[in-house]
C-alpha cells in the first residue's frame, strides 16, 4: 500500500505536526488526513490548525500544485484545501 506524509499547517503556513498515513490509495488518505485536521482543530492540543497536505516522497500529492501558481515562488502556498 502507499505510504503518505501528512503535514497539519496552520494559518501561518507553519507546520504543527505530520503524521504518517498507510492507505489503499490517494483519496482514501486525503479523507483520513481531513479527519485528522478536523480532529485537530477541535482538540484542545492545536486550535490554529487550519490545512493539510499530503506528500508521497518528494511530491505534494494533495493539494495538487497548480502549475502556473506563483504562490509558492512569493512564499504563499495554494489555499483551496481547508476541511
Amino acid at each position: 500500500m502507499p505510504e503518505y506524509r501528512a503535514y497539519v499547517l496552520d494559518e501561518h503556513d507553519h507546520i504543527l505536526f505530520p503524521i504518517e498515513i498507510v492507505e489503499e490509495d490517494l483519496s482514501a488518505a486525503v479523507n483520513l488526513g481531513l479527519e485528522v485536521l478536523h480532529n485537530a482543530q477541535w482538540g484542545e492540543l492545536y486550535p490554529g490548525a487550519q490545512y493539510i497536505e499530503l506528500w508521497q516522497g518528494d511530491t505534494r500529492v494533495f493539494p495538487p500544485q497548480k502549475p502556473d501558481s506563483q504562490s509558492h515562488s512569493e512564499g504563499r502556498r495554494d489555499r483551496d484545501y481547508r476541511d
